[in-house]
């Protein structure tokens, strides 16, 4: 079993810029965050370009999520050609903000809770062969949380566009 575990820092875009670039780690994400796998994953095999979306970059916010309770975890290929991998997390949407408290297996904003129509599906583009990320182990964990920075594609699922052990606050 392959196990990711790279930390995305902060960042952000100019959307003018054709081919985008992500500063100090130019291998931010080999998979890519992209509606459309062929936008991004081999563009990704050259260092210093960001592997994003055909059209725009999509904004990110703070998701918080606990461990424990009844999260569920999976990893499948991403594409037919298994080019590169899903690492997905399912959680139950947490009714009020993070910092107010959420329980085992709960997710929520930072500034307000989960709305109904909003996808509790978090995905994550790795690697081929990679099925598995240090997220998976620690939120098994009730006294453990990450914080995903996401955006919801409008296809049920909400996609990482970086992550990090603990909560901001």
């Amino acid at each position: 079993m392959s196990v990711y575990y790279p930390y995305y820092p902060p960042y952000t875009y100019n959307d003018g810029i054709a081919n985008r670039t992500t500063g100090p780690n130019p291998d931010l994400y080999q998979a890519g965050y992209q509606d459309g796998y062929q936008a991004g994953y081999q563009d990704a095999q050259q260092p210093g370009q960001y592997v994003g979306e055909e059209t725009s970059i999509r904004q990110s916010y703070p998701l918080v999520v606990r461990g424990g309770g009844a999260l569920s975890f999976s990893a499948q290929p991403g594409n037919q050609q298994g080019d590169f991998n899903i690492l997905e997390l399912f959680f139950r949407g947490g009714k009020r903000p993070a910092p107010s408290g959420l329980a085992p297996g709960e997710g929520s904003w930072m500034d307000r809770g989960m709305r109904e129509n909003e996808p509790t599906v978090i995905h994550q583009w790795v690697p081929a062969g990679v099925t598995s990320a240090r997220w998976f182990d620690d939120l098994k964990d009730p006294n453990k949380y990450w914080t995903f920075y996401v955006y919801n594609t409008g296809q049920g699922v909400m996609r990482v566009t970086h992550a990090y052990p603990g909560k901001p606050f």
